[in-house]
């Protein structure tokens, strides 16, 4: 029972790469309530309300211009 679990929470988490340079990126799924979303830029953790803000599935960057040939790497749990 507690193996089933653990799939079932592992099927959960979701990672989102994008690779444009454009301020705003609409993840795969809209992260569940409650639940820790990490978005990293170019290996750099940022910080919700400061660097971006998270609408639903829409990511969109507040306080720092997107780079050229950026990496964005979005880290959240969602409901399938």
């Amino acid at each position: 029972m507690k193996t089933h679990k653990l799939k079932l929470l592992l099927g959960l988490c979701r990672l989102d790469v994008f690779r444009t340079k454009t301020s705003c990126f609409t993840l795969t799924a809209t992260p569940s309530q409650n639940t820790p979303v990490m978005v990293f830029l170019n290996g750099l953790l940022m910080l919700d309300g400061v660097d971006y803000c998270l609408t639903g599935n829409l990511l969109t960057f507040t306080g720092q211009e997107v780079t050229d040939n950026p990496i964005i790497q979005v880290r959240y749990w969602a409901i399938p």
